[in-house]
């Protein structure tokens, strides 16, 4: 597996980190040694598409030698089953290898701000990989017509009826990237519900710290939790807003707590669509919140300057008392001595707000849904057919198996392996029960994510109000979408 730094992009090549995966399928772990930048596979003969199979892709009699087999370039942000991590053989690969006699891949492990930097050049004339990760996001959105199609591989490996293998969220939010083409373009392999605080259980009941009920905690609760952690030398909620990811979650989060997330009445997709202003006073009203939580002292202290790389050990070390996290922290769960009698989830509270004219007073965040991970074919590499067996692989039922034993939710038929905790099952069983009242993560352009990225540092810095830091994202739409 390589693994590339931020530095290297900046000549025009691409960098990363390794990934922790104790927090998000975005997080990055310390930067290693720095290695040469990725190269494509060297040319080979493409292998012929999947043949037809009711379930999952034709399993291999007898595969190759290692040393006879053709090597994939796969360039990723998150990757579960790295041996050096899990101490564990690969799964995922000895899966491909397999179905696949005479061929490979190779991992290049990126953190998540590096890995969409890395997209942007590959596609702007780059040397690109053989396959890629994706989420269906603004990025995906600006590079699909360079996707190769899979509709027709899928249906050879699954059969006629293959789109019904995923969940209608799923379908809605694959096919939204070509709704009036028909195209489908994704290799889906696990879909996300995030946006719940996590806590060590432990350092709650060393220092006397209110536990949730039912997954409840109200918002003066956590204030207090934020302050007797910091006063005993922990710090509060882990927020890595160095790599600005995290940034529009929490602020979607907050638009939850006072809008309908419902496709008709969910305000930020309106904005985006051009149906209201990204100044109407919910929107405004939201980034008021977030930044209440911070004036109040909920997260870390100068959560600006932390990264992944620094919030994740964080977390783990039992360094901060909490982390803003996601249903697919079930891996670290495994991973991490401990964990599964320690690290507990509430939603997040409602949070104070002096706005009047709401109809209704805030309610606990909603959960954000996306298709989290997914795989795609850059156009016209020359291990395509290779390439997409890779891709329709990460839908079949043994892959989905792996993805369900250590990171839920598994996309086909809700796999899900439970951890025999109660307390972590049930917990688990609850995020799912919340599936339908999620709300968009992604957004339909870069631009306002970027822009609402930099408005919600802008409240961490106190350089923009809340009003002038949507009048900021008002400003990109106008520039970038306004007809």
């Amino acid at each position: 597996m390589k693994r590339f730094n931020r530095r290297e992009l900046i000549g025009g090549l691409v960098g990363g980190l390794v990934v922790s995966p104790l927090l998000s399928a975005c997080a990055g772990a310390p930067e290693p040694t720095p290695t040469p930048a990725p190269k494509p596979a060297a040319p080979a003969p493409a292998q012929p598409g999947a043949k037809p199979a009711e379930s999952s892709p034709p399993t291999a009699a007898k595969p190759a030698a290692a040393g006879d087999r053709k090597k994939l370039a796969y360039w990723t942000w998150s990757y579960y089953w790295t041996p050096a991590v899990t101490k564990q053989p690969d799964p995922y690969l000895a899966l491909f290898e397999g179905k696949y006699p005479g061929w490979t891949y190779e991992v290049t492990l990126f953190p998540y701000p590096d890995f969409l930097n890395a997209l942007k050049v590959a596609y702007a004339g780059g040397d690109r990989p053989d396959a890629h990760g994706i989420q269906v996001n603004a990025l995906a959105r600006t590079f699909v017509s360079q996707f190769e199609p899979l509709q027709e591989p899928m249906k050879q490996a699954y059969g006629p009826d293959w789109i019904k293998r995923f969940p209608k969220k799923v379908v809605d939010d694959v096919q939204s990237l070509d709704p009036k083409g028909g195209n489908w373009f994704y290799g889906p392999e696990r879909t996300n519900l995030g946006g719940f605080i996590w806590y060590h259980k432990g350092l709650f009941e060393k220092f006397s710290i209110k536990q949730p009920v039912n997954y409840t905690l109200s918002y003066a609760d956590l204030v207090q939790a934020a302050k007797t952690l910091k006063a005993n030398g922990i710090q509060g909620v882990a927020w890595p807003a160095k790599d600005k990811w995290m940034n529009t979650d929490l602020y979607l989060a907050m638009v939850s707590q006072i809008a309908d997330p419902g496709p008709e009445t969910w305000p930020f997709r309106k904005a985006e669509e051009g149906k209201i202003k990204f100044t109407d006073q919910v929107l405004v009203e939201a980034l008021k919140m977030l930044r209440s939580m911070i004036d109040d002292g909920v997260f870390i202290d100068n959560p600006q300057a932390v990264g992944n790389a620094q919030s994740s050990p964080m977390w783990n070390e039992g360094k901060a008392g909490m982390t803003y996290g996601f249903w697919h922290q079930k891996h670290g769960l495994i991973q991490t001595p401990g964990a599964l009698q320690d690290w507990r989830v509430f939603q997040i509270p409602a949070v104070k707000t002096d706005a009047t004219w709401l109809a209704a007073g805030p309610k606990p965040s909603s959960p954000y849904f996306d298709v989290m991970y997914s795989r795609v074919v850059p156009k016209g590499g020359k291990n395509k057919d290779a390439a997409i067996n890779m891709a329709v692989v990460a839908s079949s039922d043994e892959a989905q198996k792996i993805v369900g034993e250590r990171v839920p939710p598994a996309i086909v038929n809700g796999v899900y392996k439970p951890t025999g905790e109660k307390e972590i099952d049930d917990a688990m069983d609850f995020i799912g029960t919340l599936m339908d009242k999620s709300f968009p993560r992604e957004m339909l352009k870069v631009e306002i994510r970027e822009a609402l990225q930099d408005a919600v540092e802008a409240q961490l810095l106190k350089t923009l109000t809340p009003q002038q830091g949507m009048e900021k994202v008002q400003a990109a739409w106008d520039a970038c979408c306004k007809s």
